[in-house]
């Protein structure tokens, strides 16, 4: 299970298998790029509903 973290200026905690780590993020429309440590990128796009599709594990949903 995976955790994000949104902050503004770009910030971004990813928490997994209770580690948070800090990374990057843009968004461009309805895209948001996100620079892995390994200098990789991870492409998502926000769905109608608000949820992240593209993540390696499948989407990504908002915690309610």
């Amino acid at each position: 299970m995976v955790t994000f973290t949104f902050e503004s200026g770009g910030k971004l905690y990813a928490k997994t298998m209770g580690v948070t780590q800090e990374l990057k993020y843009e968004v461009d429309g309805k895209k948001i790029k996100i620079a892995l440590p390994d200098g990789a990128n991870v492409l998502l796009t926000v769905a109608e509903d608000g949820s992240l599709d593209g993540w390696l594990s499948g989407k990504l949903t908002k915690k309610k």
